[in-house]
């Protein structure tokens, strides 16, 4: 799979198919939260925490990433087991993310202090 490009919107209908680039990363199915089961909602929940805990950085996938992002913007409609969920799945997944984040910075910044050094 091709990596798309991500940049931190500034609204966040931007991240909407109809309103993304298409060479960047979009939600590919928004959920109307409103108009599903409370149940269906909440099995849905559970399997994107099910793969985030085997994977952390699965969250890119659409699978995962699209029922979060609906949820966290209806979270108005949404029951509170469903929103307990959300809430834990992101505090646990920027959690569980920050090991490879600051690999990842450090790798960069050691990269690019050597690129400067030549």
């Amino acid at each position: 799979d091709e990596v798309e490009e991500f940049f931190i919107p500034i609204k966040a209908d931007e991240l909407l198919i109809a309103k993304a680039k298409l060479d960047r990363y979009c939600v590919r199915d928004h959920i109307d939260v409103e108009s599903i089961s409370p149940t269906t909602l909440s099995s849905t929940i559970s399997s994107v925490q099910d793969n985030l805990q085997e994977d952390p950085l699965s969250i890119y996938d659409n699978k995962n990433f699209d029922p979060l992002y609906s949820c966290v913007f209806g979270i108005d409609s949404v029951s509170r087991e469903v929103r307990n969920q959300v809430l834990e799945i992101l505090y646990r997944g920027l959690g569980d993310s920050l090991p490879f984040f600051q690999k990842l910075l450090k790798s960069t910044s050691t990269s690019s202090s050597s690129q400067s050094s030549q």
